[in-house]
């Protein structure tokens, strides 16, 4: 069993069951733009929270993903033109 932890789960404080990961497959989503521009994403899982006596409407239990998401771009536009700021 894991650790308990407090969680905010739909507007309500509850305790949680803290799932350790064992092991995760981090991927990345890859968008190539219009302008040629290539956006990837992939999401980093920090915690997962099992929230005990709560199912979805499938039955299944309810588990809460804390995760982060990490960006790259690369872009044909390797810096802006002089006179235009960057965003980033």
């Amino acid at each position: 069993m894991g650790k308990t932890v407090k969680i905010n789960f739909r507007g309500e404080q509850v305790e949680g069951e803290l799932i350790p990961v064992e092991r995760a497959r981090e991927e990345w989503t890859e968008a190539v733009l219009a302008d040629h521009s290539v956006i990837r994403l992939k999401p980093v899982i920090l915690r997962v929270v099992k929230i005990p006596g709560k199912r979805d409407s499938m039955g299944n239990p309810v588990y809460l993903v804390q995760s982060n998401n990490v960006m790259s771009v690369e872009s044909p536009e390797a810096s802006a033109p002089s006179g235009e700021q960057s965003t980033c």
